[in-house]
């Protein structure tokens, strides 16, 4: 009668699919067993249920703690009608995942986990949804899973049907995520860009740094390196730390650089060389697959390093060292989000659906202020070199004419150093104000949905509408983040010129055919006029065609609804004539009127001009019209 009772309080109660929302998560309405053989099978854990020996979900996500032993958890669902029906679950780095339902009398098992191979019917991406329907229509009253990893496990569960899955797949804070990932790259491109300018070695260390942290952070523990390829995801999940280690190690090269360690202080410095060697011997205890002590290990590492690395910032202050602020403000900064996602991990403080998102955005905040504090050490290297010059100076006016001679020589050379710095700079400034106009737009879009008090105030037909609506945003992420690389490249001279003869009237068929659906959700009408038949032009292909599509892009962003866009293409003599027409509001002009303002506008000047042409641009009322030339 007592084991009754116990099995009886340990069961929860069972969901309600039509009541409940997607986007609740249902730890609570779960129990579970610890299996430490990891042996055992479905019958013997359904005995075991029904003994009473499993343990009642506490917390909305489960924290299951970092061990090598299986879990099994049960589910059950109350009948509903006969939509399809799915368990999502949230965690991309669980090893193992069985999910079992009953089809009749018999038991189904869909598979999937970071380091197995899903079963059909299982969507495996940052996340696993499992199909929890039987083969004639209607969903499992039980659900049974067994979860095995060899790291901290955490298990958010949720259920939705078939018509409200999207809310899950879509969710804000998966926004917020590939928002993050954006941020990143552009971070990654510009130091890059700065590193191959001016070859300090401290760029390069900080691009390692958000390679490598990226890839823990984004790629392992939310579940994003699927999108570089299985083979990639599948090395990441067994050997996640080798990422951590270089990221970790990579900061204290960053410090070193900054502050010289050794010349503040010998302990401290033989310290940091100890912490390097003890991130190597974590490093080695990865490769050879011990991921369970390698995430302990982690933990360890993650407080210590960047503790100590905030001792060592407050050692360069008292030696009145410089751009101590950002970077002390940068480790404090991500120790204080470290200190909290350890925590949750540990279950001293309940890990929720933003834990992970508190961890990246201290992580973003870090990344920029040790970008600002490289900027300062940008103006250091600018001082030292002006110093450096007016030392030489002194040396012309006291030393014989030969030695004056060499002195001129030397102060010639520092002078092309700082101008080669100070045209870097002008680069960094230029791309900063680019990024921020271009972006401003497509993220406000973003923002709009993110920002709604309460999203589960629209109904599900709003929802599509709100996602349709600002589906051209993300259109212009994509073709920003492309205009970056083809900025960058341009600046590091890395541009070819390809001449060929190409039919220029399909290209535009093409490009008209890709933004018109883009057009229409703001019931804007793309129109081609012009000759019908072919018209071949002689140009180099990839660069006009990188042309159109950012006017097109900037003609779709900046047309007034229900407006119309027209793209011409004529025979002028020797001549092909291309133009791009459509009507915008005259607040506008601003911003697609001025053709000085924007990284497209900017490389459809420079590919033209490459290619022996001009952009030419006319203001009529409230319409503009760009076109170009190209010989037939």
């Amino acid at each position: 009668m007592l084991a009754m009772f116990c099995a009886t309080h340990a069961r929860p109660q069972a969901v309600d699919l039509d009541r409940s929302s997607p986007l609740q998560y249902i730890g609570k309405s779960v129990s579970y067993f610890k299996d430490t053989t990891a042996l055992l099978l479905l019958p013997q854990a359904q005995y075991l249920y029904e003994k009473g020996k499993f343990v009642k979900g506490s917390s909305d996500i489960l924290n299951l703690g970092n061990t090598a032993s299986a879990f099994w958890i049960h589910l059950s669902i109350k009948k509903i009608s006969d939509h399809a029906a799915y368990l999502v679950v949230g965690s991309a780095n669980i090893e193992e995942i069985d999910c079992y339902i009953k089809s009749g009398d018999q038991w189904s098992n869909f598979k999937a986990g970071s380091l197995t191979k899903p079963t059909k019917g299982v969507r495996s991406t940052s996340q696993y949804i499992f199909p929890v329907s039987s083969s004639d229509g209607q969903t499992a009253s039980d659900i049974w899973l067994r979860v095995k990893s060899r790291n901290i496990m955490l298990l958010p569960l949720q259920l939705a049907q078939a018509d409200n899955l999207y809310l899950i797949e879509k969710s804000s804070a998966k926004v917020i995520e590939i928002c993050f990932i954006g941020f990143l790259l552009a971070l990654l491109i510009f130091h890059a860009f700065l590193y191959l300018s001016v070859r300090d070695v401290a760029y390069l260390y900080y691009c390692l740094y958000i390679l490598s942290l990226g890839i823990y952070t984004i790629g392992y523990l939310s579940g994003y390196s699927y999108l570089l390829g299985e083979s990639f995801r599948s090395f990441v999940y067994r050997y996640p730390h080798i990422f951590f280690c270089i990221g970790f190690g990579t900061s204290i090269l960053i410090t070193n650089r900054f502050y010289n360690i050794r010349s503040l202080s010998l302990p401290l410095f033989r310290w940091t060389n100890l912490l390097l060697g003890g991130l190597c011997v974590l490093l080695v205890i990865s490769l050879l697959g011990f991921k369970a002590r390698a995430a302990w290990g982690a933990q360890v590492f993650g407080l210590i390093v960047p503790v100590t690395l905030i001792v060592t910032s407050i050692y360069a202050y008292g030696a009145e060292r410089k751009t101590v602020a950002y970077l002390g403000a940068a480790w404090l900064t991500f120790v204080a989000a470290v200190i909290y996602y350890v925590l949750s991990l540990q279950g001293i403080l309940e890990y929720t659906t933003y834990s992970s998102l508190i961890l990246q955005s201290g992580i973003l905040l870090e990344f920029m202020l040790l970008a600002i504090a490289l900027g300062r050490r940008y103006e250091l290297i600018i001082e030292r070199q002006r110093k450096a010059e007016e030392e030489n100076y002194k040396l012309i006016q006291t030393h014989n004419a030969e030695l004056e001679r060499q002195v001129s020589q030397r102060t010639q050379s520092l002078k092309d150093a700082i101008a080669k710095l100070q045209a870097s700079d002008e680069i960094k400034n230029k791309l900063f104000s680019i990024i921020a106009h271009d972006l401003r737009t497509p993220f406000n879009g973003i923002l709009t949905i993110l920002s709604a008090d309460n999203i589960d105030l629209f109904n599900e037909e709003e929802l599509k509408r709100m996602l349709r609506s600002n589906s051209n945003h993300f259109q212009q992420l994509k073709v920003m983040l492309d205009n970056i690389l083809h900025w960058a490249r341009a600046q590091m001279q890395e541009v070819h010129i390809n001449i060929e003869r190409f039919d220029i009237s399909q290209m535009i068929s093409f490009l008209v055919a890709v933004y018109r659906p883009i057009a229409e959700e703001k019931k804007v009408n793309i129109r081609i006029e012009g000759s019908p038949q072919s018209l071949f032009c002689v140009a180099d292909k990839n660069h006009i065609q990188l042309v159109l599509r950012n006017l097109l892009d900037n003609a779709v962003k900046y047309t007034v609804d229900s407006g119309i866009i027209i793209v011409k293409a004529l025979q002028q003599e020797a001549m092909i004539e291309v133009s791009i027409q459509n009507d915008f509001m005259p607040s506008d002009a601003a911003g697609w009127g001025d053709s000085r303002v924007g990284l497209g506008i900017s490389l459809c000047n420079d590919y033209l001009a490459r290619n022996g042409s001009l952009l030419v641009k006319e203001i009529e009322g409230s319409r503009i019209r760009y076109g170009f030339q190209l010989p037939s």
